[in-house]
């Protein structure tokens, strides 16, 4: 992807971005920016030049909140995508999209939902337990890749044991494993315990883990010339996953999703899967 197609990319995730803050400030409710995003805030005060998405957090209630809000109040430039209001959606996290734009990636050739540009929302759950936490978090995995395996989501780069595990619990039904899903991460939910911890994130809870004060209250800072809500302590949520995540990665490790097809709202349209 050349440096254009990135930056109209990164500029229409922005836009999503400010739906999500408006939405969010005249609620009232809770988000955070997260990982590359919160990496890009601190070190670039806006995007990492290669990042070519957006993540946000918010705690298990806001999300929810958010979700029923967007029913009535999201602009229909965009679209709500997530579990609690499609069926066929494979994601622990909820993405806001733009309509008439296409951003395939690899793995998702054969699903048959919405694939346009997208900003991640992912929600925060309670936690108090790690033993109990570390059961949660494999048995969320589990059911992840079963879910990933119904909606037609490539699967083969799992470990084997997974994808058998995902092809045994897919006798079950997408929405029975949904909500058994959810039943799993929200276990400690409204028991005003002091943690939170990010399931929906691909890093293991371990290094997701986090009192509540070091999210609450937000801070506001600079992300491409407008602020934005980041953690309170987000020196140490960034230090617990990346490690030193003020220092450039080499070139090999930085990250982005490698589309086969781009389209924006204009027409214009961009290839890259190898024939």
């Amino acid at each position: 992807m050349d440096k254009c197609v990135l930056r109209k990319v990164q500029l229409l995730e922005l836009e999503i971005l400010d739906e999500i803050d408006r939405i969010c400030s005249k609620n009232k409710l809770n988000y955070f920016l997260i990982a590359g995003s919160l990496i890009g805030a601190i070190r670039h005060k806006g995007f990492i030049p290669w990042d070519d998405d957006l993540d946000i957090a918010m705690p298990r209630e806001d999300y929810e909140k958010f979700i029923e809000i967007c029913k009535r109040e999201l602009n229909n430039r965009f679209f709500l995508d997530a579990s609690e209001v499609s069926y066929k959606y494979y994601r622990l996290a909820a993405k806001i999209r733009i309509n008439n734009t296409l951003y395939i990636q690899k793995d998702l050739k054969s699903y048959k939902g919405h694939q346009g540009i997208w900003v991640d929302i992912l929600p925060l759950d309670e936690t108090n337990n790690k033993k109990k936490l570390k059961i949660q978090a494999y048995i969320k995995s589990l059911l992840e890749v079963a879910i990933e395996y119904k909606c037609k989501v490539d699967i083969s780069e799992k470990s084997l044991w997974k994808r058998f595990i995902s092809i045994l619990v897919s006798i079950f039904p997408l929405k029975f494993l949904k909500i058994f899903q959810q039943k799993v991460m929200t276990l400690d939910n409204k028991k005003n315990y002091n943690y939170f911890v990010n399931l929906a994130s691909k890093y293991s809870f371990k290094k997701q883990t986090f009192q509540k004060k070091d999210w609450m209250p937000a801070k506001k800072y600079f992300f491409e010339n407008k602020k934005y809500n980041i953690p309170n302590n987000y020196d140490k949520i960034l230090r617990s996953v990346y490690g030193n995540y003020m220092e450039i990665p080499s070139k090999d490790k930085q990250e982005i999703h490698n589309p086969i097809k781009i389209k924006f709202e204009d027409g214009e349209e961009h290839n890259y899967e190898k024939i």
